[in-house]
C-alpha cells in the first residue's frame, strides 16, 4: 500500500473533515471513534499509557474494544494478569514482558481453537451440499415413478428402478464414490475407528477412553520420551516412530491453512490445556502416535 503524503479524499476522510491535509497534520480527535468523548483520548489528557492500535474494518475494532471492556467492568471475576501468568511458558518475574508474551500467545491460540469449534469451515461442503441436492432430486424422482396410471385410471406401485438406476441417483453413487476414493488414498489403513467426515479420523478417540487425562505427560519431548516407556507395552514401543512418521506425512499433506487442529484432537484424548499450551506440532504429533497403543 501506498504511502501519500496528504489524506486521499474519500467518504471517510471527508466525513471526519481530514481529506487532503498533510499525514502529520492529522489530529487524533479526528480519528478516534466518538471525538473528545473517545476514553482512550481522555487517558492521554490525563497523562495516562495508551496504545493505539490501528485495524482495518470496524468489525475487528468494535469487538476488541467490547471485549476488553467487558473484561474490565468483569475485573471482579476475572483476574486477566493472572491467567497470562498461568498460560505462559517462559518462567521468571511476571512483569517480565517476555514472559507476558508468552502467556498472550498461549492465550490467544486456545481462543482460536474454540472459535474453531463453535464455527468450523468444511473444505468438503460445497460437495456436501451437492450430494444433499441430488439425493433430494432421486427421492422426488423415484416418488414420480412410485405412481404408474393403469388403464382404468387407477393408480399401482412401480418400486423398480430402470436398468443402472436413476440419473440423480448415479452421480450421487459416482460423486460419494469419488469423496471416499479422495479421502482413502490420503489416510492410510491404521488402527481405529474410521471417519470419513473430518482429517486424522482413524487417529481420533471415538468411542475410547480420554487417557491422557489420567496418563498425562509433561510438555517437554524428554519426559514424554520417558512417558512413552512407562505406559506404552514394550512390544509395541518399537513402533511409535513408524506411526508418527505415517502421522506426521499425512498431517503435511494438507496445506497449511486446512491441516486439522492437533490440539483439539489431543485435548479429546483428555491432554490437558496447561500442557497444550506448552506444546508444540513436532510433541502433538508424536503424542498422538503413542496414544494409538494405548487404546481400549
Amino acid at each position: 500500500m501506498t504511502f501519500p503524503r496528504h489524506v486521499e479524499s474519500t467518504n471517510f476522510s471527508r466525513k471526519n473533515n481530514t481529506a487532503g491535509i498533510p499525514i502529520s497534520d492529522v489530529k487524533l480527535v479526528d480519528i478516534v471513534s466518538n471525538g473528545l468523548e473517545n476514553w482512550a483520548l481522555r487517558l492521554v489528557a490525563n497523562g495516562r499509557y495508551v496504545a493505539c492500535e490501528m485495524f482495518r474494518n470496524r468489525l475487528e475494532a468494535t469487538f476488541s474494544t467490547m471485549l476488553f471492556r467487558e473484561l474490565y467492568r468483569q475485573k471482579d471475576n476475572v483476574d486477566f494478569a493472572k491467567l497470562i501468568q498461568h498460560l505462559s511458558s517462559e518462567p521468571g518475574d511476571s512483569q517480565d514482558w517476555k514472559s507476558k508474551l508468552s502467556g498472550i500467545e498461549a492465550l490467544i491460540q486456545q481462543t482460536v481453537d474454540l472459535f474453531k469449534t463453535l464455527a468450523p469451515k468444511d473444505s468438503n461442503q460445497s460437495l456436501l451440499e451437492e450430494l444433499e441436492r441430488m439425493k433430494k432430486e432421486n427421492a422426488a424422482l423415484r416418488a414420480n415413478q412410485s405412481q404408474v396410471p393403469t388403464q382404468e385410471g387407477s393408480q399401482t406401485q412401480n418400486t423398480e428402478e430402470p436398468p443402472g438406476g436413476t440419473l440423480p441417483s448415479m452421480f450421487r453413487q459416482s460423486a460419494t464414490e469419488e469423496l471416499r476414493r479422495q479421502k482413502s488414498q490420503s489416510m492410510p489403513s491404521m488402527p481405529g475407528a474410521q471417519d470419513d467426515r473430518s482429517p486424522l479420523s482413524q487417529y481420533r478417540r471415538g468411542q475410547n477412553a480420554p487417557i491422557l487425562g489420567t496418563h498425562t505427560p509433561k510438555h517437554t519431548m524428554t519426559e514424554l520420551d520417558k512417558w512413552i516407556k512407562n505406559n506404552v507395552p514394550k512390544t509395541e514401543q518399537v513402533n511409535v516412530d513408524a506411526m508418527l512418521k505415517t502421522i506426521t506425512d499425512e498431517y503435511n499433506q494438507f496445506p497449511a491453512s486446512e491441516r486439522p487442529n492437533l490440539e483439539s484432537i489431543l485435548s479429546d484424548w483428555g491432554l490437558p490445556s496447561t500442557v497444550l499450551a506448552k506444546t508444540k506440532a513436532e510433541y502433538n504429533l508424536k503424542v498422538l502416535a503413542a496414544v494409538q497403543f494405548l487404546r481400549n
